[in-house]
């Protein structure tokens, strides 16, 4: 049976903390991504998992989702139907993350299904937030491969949300 916790002062005033500390990297330069020009990884987004590991995950995902949509929407962010479009991508995989690791933590999933031992698992968990670094890496490479193009051939047949009036003159 699932018991209700309430939010205390605290647990708010740690969230909205760390969703403000999202916001102030959302200033820092990011890492260019190699092999794609104009693409940069965010540390902000690097950042994610481990506002979860010390939040928890609830706290860290509320912090992160209010962060990302402040950085979003105030400078220097921009609020471009593109970036709502990433926002959405970005947190639908916080969720899915979420859903996984707490699904993964069950008995009967780990020791039926994937036949792994309690040490096995811990290990596992212990290893995933470096794992996971690399896997959003590896996912910003392959969304700024397909986004990218697709973003640039939508915009030049003026199709839906992301045309541009062309410039004359």
């Amino acid at each position: 049976m699932f018991t209700v916790k309430h939010l205390s002062s605290k647990n708010i005033a740690f969230t909205a903390v760390f969703a403000s500390l999202y916001y102030i990297m959302s200033y820092l330069p990011g890492i260019p991504a190699i092999g794609v020009p104009d693409v940069k990884v965010q540390l902000e987004a690097c950042m994610a998992s481990v506002f979860g590991l010390i939040l928890g995950p609830y706290l860290g995902a509320l912090a992160t989702s209010l962060g990302v949509f402040v950085a979003w929407a105030l400078p220097p962010g921009s609020m471009s139907p593109q970036s709502l479009i990433f926002l959405l991508a970005f947190i639908s995989n916080e969720v899915d993350n979420a859903w996984g690791n707490n699904i993964f933590a069950v008995p009967q999933v780990y020791e039926g299904l994937f036949k792994m031992t309690l040490e096995a698992v811990r290990w596992a968990f212990l290893i995933s937030p470096y794992a996971y670094f690399i896997i959003r890496l590896i996912q910003v490479v392959i969304a700024a491969l397909i986004a990218l193009p697709l973003t640039h051939n939508l915009r030049a047949s003026e199709f839906g949300l992301i045309c541009q009036p062309r410039k004359t003159g």
